[in-house]
């Protein structure tokens, strides 16, 4: 009779600590993607951002700024 109590208690306490660690687990989930959703993934968008805006914008004014150059530099 005791061995059966000592395999409830234990398995109780099992219960409980697994609990625990899925519970503790998904708040450092949280944590982990709140960081990235909140502080990583704005910065990548700015950076995305702005190397779109040197592929669209300012290498083609660039390129005709060189070609520009080249064609009316005085030797």
């Amino acid at each position: 009779m005791t061995t059966l109590l000592a395999i409830i208690l234990i398995l109780a306490l099992g219960g409980g600590v697994v609990s625990f660690s899925i519970r503790a687990a998904w708040g450092i989930l949280k944590f982990l993607l709140g960081l990235v959703i909140f502080c990583i993934f704005p910065v990548v968008l700015v950076f995305a951002l702005v190397v779109g805006t040197f592929a669209y914008v300012v290498l083609p004014v660039a390129l005709v700024g060189g070609l520009l150059y080249l064609v009316f530099k005085k030797a």
